[in-house]
């Protein structure tokens, strides 16, 4: 492979799993200018070409990114590379089953490759084949288990998509999505839904427990297990639960209690307790 395409894949697989994009410290429009003066300068360099494809897809300008790369292909750039890219602007184009077909090609030619792997579980996914994405994030995560959260994310939610018994599933990945990256709180809230979702009622309740005391000054989850137990028709825990948001808001310093945040939060357990206390008003005989 030409160096100028053994830095490139370089630059790709970061990508892939959450580096930053090109030239992250200048505007798109800035880093475009400059390629341009620079491909003027090499004009058979790959690399700038392929740089300069990415840019333009980043900014919307999809025709003219696909010209780009097939000018970087004439010059020698790496065909896996090349898919890879081709495909991702395809996908970002709107234009999905040409995107997939194109992905799936490169995949084929280097199925180790994360970056044509993430991109073409991506396809996979907007085309509603989520087994067959959940499939190409399995992989994704064997050969990078350090990927950005998204990746881990975007796993969960093909995986809960991908049939009947989905929600084991999922919840399998939250587990490892944990393993792998720690107490991220995206990956717990996909967990809670989950559980909520197929009705695990004391799971959920348990996994917030636990992401309240990762974050105890977190009211909003104190407030999210009330509502959990009154829709659980668990009405005594709701009513305390509740009275414990209060308690929470009353304890936090002046300048925070007086946050929109914090303001609503409060409105909303009043609500709670009130809603309960009319419940039980009603009840009596």
């Amino acid at each position: 492979m030409p160096k100028s395409a053994r830095s490139l894949a370089g630059l790709l697989l970061a990508l892939a799993i959450g580096a930053a994009p090109v030239a992250a410290d200048e505007p798109l429009g800035t880093t475009l200018a400059r390629l341009d003066r620079e491909i003027a300068a090499a004009p058979r360099d790959a690399m700038l070409w392929a740089r300069r494809a990415e840019i333009e897809r980043l900014i919307g300008r999809y025709e003219s990114s696909l010209r780009s790369l097939e000018r970087a292909a004439e010059l020698g750039l790496d065909a896996t590379l090349a898919g890879r890219e081709r495909g991702a602007t395809l996908l970002a184009a709107g234009r999905v089953v040409d995107a997939e077909a194109a992905l799936r090609v490169a995949r084929d030619a280097a199925p180790n490759d994360v970056g044509v792997l993430l991109a073409h579980a991506r396809a996979l996914a907007r085309l509603g084949r989520s087994g067959d994405a959940a499939d190409g994030y399995d992989r994704i995560v064997a050969l990078a288990p350090r990927s950005n959260p998204d990746v881990y994310l975007e796993r969960i939610h093909a995986r809960a998509a991908s049939g009947p018994d989905s929600v084991d599933a999922a919840l399998a990945a939250v587990g490892d999505a944990l393993g792998a990256l720690g107490p991220v709180p995206a990956f717990e809230q996909a967990g809670l839904d989950l559980e909520l979702r197929s009705g695990r009622i004391d799971a959920a309740l348990a996994r917030l427990d636990r992401m309240t005391n990762a974050s105890p000054a977190d009211a909003g989850l104190r407030l999210r297990r009330a509502e959990i137990l009154e829709r659980a028709g668990r009405i005594a825990e709701a009513g305390d639960a509740y009275r414990t948001v209060l308690s929470a808001v009353g304890d936090m310093p002046p300048a925070r209690r007086t946050t929109p945040a914090a303001i609503r939060i409060e409105a909303d357990a009043r609500d709670g307790v009130a809603r309960i206390a009319l419940g039980r008003e009603g009840r009596r005989p």
